[in-house]
């Protein structure tokens, strides 16, 4: 218990650096064993998220590999502001290490600076020994600890050849020229594919290390190593961005999804880097945001996650959103940033439903939050956190469409001296097009009723409203229930619906309108009362929109809700409608937020 309090102790100073991404042997000793020992404390308290996390193939051997390892830097930066720095609300992107260079002792000795290099006791890596710097680029075919190379590969790591060239010189060349690795890859595909994404020079970095590192996929992220090793993959491929694809500029944004609920094998997946438009598949949620999150109290640079605001008349919260720029120079401090409110719906006109301009049971169904805020400059890979004070609407003032609950966040970066307000694309009235095609635009859904979770019924309501995309008056939509893709490690066990009985009651105006649409309705069953119970983690109810009718919506009852495993930090499923086009027009997410995350106790 003495030593776990020792590492606690040891590991509560951040540590100030530029906001560039930073080499970590240009540390002194003391900040390099402050920052392996607060990354071990992330570790060991955050590793279900961290190392678990990793396990999932499909982040190997794809085109996902530096996409999904940015999201996980990302990851890594915002456990370490929240815990170690949540008295500022400026961060800074993590420091990375050349496998050119030695490793640091605080990141390779067990002994050295209190801070462990592996999160699994069982399987520590040996002790750092100048051998290292010896061997590792000789033709040896057993690594400096023991570790016997395998076949094909029958020299040491460092010079086994992979696309002809060794994994040294892969290096060499990329640390000492940007021309070399533009003319290399002219795609993001190419440079994962000439770094080697599970095996390749990557691959032969983790085994020559050998130890944790060069275990598999659930060892190697338990190494304190792990994260300052693919910030130096970020960073090779973010100076490719910067030196190749002209990512000179400032570019700010707000990302409109961060996370990995809808990984796949066959896209570079829901995980926004802030490219325009978003590459997301087109029938991915935009309603998701995580740069903006919603507190009941003024904690959310430390607690930076989303809770559901517990209404109470008169009653303030606190909205965060944060602001990145991924570009290649300062920005102008010249932008501000706007934040919206509105009553939520599966199709929300832009500006008029977030502006005030329309009204819900004779009540303004949206507005802005507070007065624009400045944003500051920031330095490429930086990013600050904004917060607003936002006076929380009655969800009772809608009961007259039945559906009381769900609002929505828009988030804007505006530049006016810009045209179309630096706005890459035009706004248009249709704001799932906006956010898709704009880095500066995120959108976030909310739930504004009491956070506490009853372990027995869970119960929401949703707004269904005629799109003026329609023609003629009317209009053949859908409204699409799907659980989000959950990772391998906990597959079939984080879908909801293998812990509640969940069902659609459709209103009598919206399963008058699934009547007349004359379609069946596909992946669930409809009962003559209009109720659909769930029973497929995807479907379809078809429903014909007529202009001038105000009231279609459905109420979502949850029943028969088991307790999570402690692993589980909450359920979700997303609620949206597409026109017969298969556009989406907009949507909500659901979440039932169980398990909380909690900070580190110091």
């Amino acid at each position: 218990m003495k030593s776990i309090l020792l590492i606690l102790l040891t590991c509560i100073f951040a540590i100030q650096i530029k906001a560039q991404r930073q080499d970590v042997n240009s540390f002194t000793t003391t900040q390099q064993q402050n920052l392996a020992c607060n990354i071990k404390s992330i570790l060991d308290n955050y590793h279900e998220d961290l190392i678990h996390r990793h396990t999932a193939a499909n982040i190997h051997n794809t085109p996902n590999f530096l996409v999904w390892h940015r999201f996980y830097i990302h990851k890594i930066e915002k456990y370490l502001h929240s815990n170690f720095n949540s008295s500022s609300f400026e961060s800074n992107p993590l420091p990375y290490w050349n496998p050119l260079n030695i490793i640091p002792n605080p990141f390779f000795n067990t002994s050295a600076g209190g801070a462990p290099l592996c999160d699994r006791a069982n399987n520590p890596l040996p002790p750092h020994t100048d051998i290292y710097t010896q061997l590792q680029f000789q033709n040896i075919n057993v690594s400096p600890w023991g570790r016997v190379v395998t076949p094909p590969c029958n020299v040491g790591r460092f010079n086994c050849t992979f696309n002809g060239m060794t994994t040294k010189s892969f290096f060499d060349n990329v640390n000492t020229s940007s021309n070399w690795i533009c003319g290399q890859a002219a795609t993001r595909d190419n440079l994962t594919t000439d770094i080697g994404s599970g095996a390749g020079h990557h691959g032969n970095v983790h085994l020559a290390i050998g130890g944790c590192l060069g275990g598999d996929f659930h060892q190697a992220p338990a190494s304190t190593l792990f994260s300052i090793w693919h910030s130096y993959l970020d960073k090779v491929w973010y100076d490719w961005e910067v030196n190749c694809q002209g990512l000179t500029s400032p570019d700010l944004y707000i990302a409109d999804r961060e996370n990995d609920d809808d990984l796949t094998t066959t896209s570079h997946n829901g995980i926004d880097m802030g490219y325009e438009p978003n590459e997301a598949p087109t029938t991915y949620p935009m309603w998701v945001s995580d740069d903006i999150w919603l507190r009941n109290q003024q904690d959310g640079i430390e607690y930076q996650e989303h809770e559901n605001p517990e209404y109470s008349t008169g009653k303030k919260v606190y909205v965060y959103v944060r602001v990145r720029n991924r570009g290649g120079s300062i920005s102008s401090g010249n932008e501000q940033l706007k934040l919206y409110w509105a009553k939520a719906g599966t199709s929300l006109d832009y500006p008029n439903a977030w502006t005030g301009a329309n009204t819900i049971c004779t009540k303004p169904s949206g507005g802005q939050v507070g007065t624009s805020q400045t944003v500051t400059s920031l330095q490429p890979l930086g990013y600050k956190i904004y917060v607003f004070e936002f006076m929380l609407p009655n969800p009772n003032d809608y009961s007259c469409i039945g559906q009381v609950n769900h609002f929505c966040l828009l988030a804007r970066i505006t530049d006016a001296s810009k045209p179309n307000e630096g706005m890459t694309f035009a706004e248009t009235n249709d704001i799932y097009n906006n956010v898709r095609n704009n880095n500066n635009i995120a959108w976030k859904n909310i739930s504004i009723f009491d956070n506490v979770i009853e372990m027995k019924k869970w119960f929401a309501g949703v707004t269904v409203r005629y799109s003026d995309l329609c023609k003629n008056g009317r209009c053949l939509n859908k409204i699409i229930f799907r659980t989000p893709f959950v990772l391998s490690k906990h597959n079939e066990k984080t879908n909801i619906l293998k812990y509640g009985k969940i069902q659609f009651k459709l209103s009598p105006t919206l399963f008058e309108a699934y009547k007349k649409s004359n379609v069946k309705i596909r992946g669930a069953k409809i009962d003559k009362q209009g109720v659909v119970t769930v029973n497929a983690d995807y479907f379809e109810i078809p429903v014909l929109l007529e202009k001038g009718i105000d009231n279609y919506s459905f109420n979502i009852e949850i029943t028969k809700l088991k307790r999570l495993p402690k692993y589980l930090p909450e359920l979700k499923f997303d609620v949206y409608q597409e026109t017969e086009e298969k556009k989406i027009i907009g949507g909500q997410r659901f979440v039932l937020p169980v398990n909380k995350y909690k900070p580190i106790k110091k």
